[in-house]
């Protein structure tokens, strides 16, 4: 297990390639639990779910497609993020929830749900779906709250690397539209000059400057 978790640390430590890292966790994650599949889900831009982003899956099982996943629909998930902590779901045949009905598509008997927590706040989902009902014992529980961080803490720190680097481009950008108001006061190319350098800092269809004259 020391082996697996120094593994899936030294994947999740590549934020320059967030989806590679990602997609390493759910296979490093699947084989330590030896389940039927692991799957990385991250918040909807909406807020409204998770979305699945990463998949691993056993040689014998079938790729399929994740529809995104509704915390509205599922009482089972509603309840975890409200605990902040991982939990074994039973795909019983009379279970309801959006989350069971998807997972008993998929041939599960139990599901693990990990929470990805970041200053107090779900971020995205860890599931580890089993075939054999009863699967998951309270150790495995803490060893998946262990990983749902490291993961979780990528997923964070390759956000705020974004930003970073988003916030240097736009200064740059800023300078380069400032630099165009010291080189020239011809108006027919700072005008223009300053729209061109305004598209790399706001995106935009059109624009236009006017110019009040005096009668």
């Amino acid at each position: 297990q020391l082996a697996t978790l120094n593994s899936i640390a030294h994947s999740m430590a590549a934020i320059h390639d967030l989806d590679a890292s990602l997609q390493a966790a759910a296979s490093e994650t699947r084989r330590l639990f030896g389940v039927q599949s692991c799957v990385v889900a991250t918040t909807c831009d909406d807020g409204s779910g998770f979305e699945a982003v990463a998949e691993s899956i056993a040689e014998s099982a079938q790729a399929l497609t994740y529809p995104p996943i509704r915390i509205e629909a599922d009482e089972d998930l509603r309840q975890i993020l409200d605990t902040k902590r991982p939990a074994a779901v039973e795909i019983l045949p009379e279970a309801s929830g959006a989350l069971c009905d998807l997972m008993r598509a998929r041939g599960a008997g139990s599901l693990l749900i990990a929470p990805l927590m970041v200053r107090s706040e779900a971020i995205g989902l860890l599931l580890l779906l089993s075939i054999e009902p009863a699967r998951f014992a309270s150790a495995e529980l803490d060893l998946a709250a262990t990983i749902a961080g490291q993961i979780a803490s990528a997923i964070d720190n390759a956000h705020l690397f974004t930003e970073v680097h988003r916030s240097r481009e736009l200064a740059e950008e800023l300078d380069a539209v400032a630099q165009a108001l010291n080189e020239t006061l011809d108006l027919d190319v700072l005008l223009p000059a300053i729209l061109d350098q305004l598209r790399h800092v706001i995106e935009y269809d059109s624009a236009g400057i006017h110019i009040l004259e005096n009668d």
